[in-house]
């Protein structure tokens, strides 16, 4: 194994011959595939309904026999989402200037971010794009003195950030539901018991 630790100057002769070899045998794999990929690839099918046809050569399926680490798969299907949208984003600009129009952000939205981002520096944690934790430990916090109508208010002002941004969207998910289910609950079991009993 390549000792990734050790200073340059402090490798053997043949440490760095082994590593050499093995990038030269992975390189050569590699190249293969891109040529079976080449090769795989159909001419692009003529535009049909919206779709308006690929800008370039479109993705193809790897070779069965094609193992990619995890960083080299990350990298490949990464290329194959940026020719997708490279084909569809200049069809599609009408439609995307009037949804960025729809996705106006409010005062109240901004303010309610600011609370979320000053939550999120406290305990460590991304908010952009947040995960359901970034969003469940605010809403727990917020839960002090709010009730669930208002959780959700903060939450979907979470929401329209993150989509005005084009980020991923978490505010759906189960942590987050579970957590306002709880929230839902406890307000109604305090108006149950504000609620005059019968003699």
């Amino acid at each position: 194994m390549f000792d990734y630790t050790k200073p340059l100057d402090q490798l053997s002769e043949s440490e760095v011959t082994r590593e050499l070899a093995k990038h030269v045998v992975r390189c050569a794999e590699l190249d293969a595939a891109d040529a079976e990929h080449e090769r795989m690839v159909k001419p692009s099918p003529p535009p049909t309904g919206i779709w308006p046809g690929w800008s370039n050569a479109p993705p193809a399926p790897l070779p069965a026999d094609v193992r990619l680490e995890d960083w080299e798969r990350q990298e490949y299907e990464g290329r194959n989402c940026d020719l997708i949208s490279s084909s569809l984003i200049p069809a599609l600009r009408k439609e995307l200037m009037a949804e960025r129009e729809a996705a106006k952000i409010t005062e109240a939205d901004r303010q309610n971010w600011a609370r979320f981002r000053d939550c999120c520096k406290r305990y460590g944690v991304p908010n952009l794009p947040a995960p359901a934790e970034s969003i469940a430990i605010f809403l727990a916090e917020e839960s002090q003195g709010n009730t669930a109508a208002t959780l959700e208010t903060m939450l979907a002002s979470i929401a329209a950030i993150h989509l005005a941004l084009n980020e991923p969207n978490h505010s759906t998910s189960i942590l987050v539901r579970a957590l306002l289910r709880a929230c839902r609950d406890e307000d109604a079991t305090k108006a149950n018991e504000l609620q005059p009993t019968e003699r």
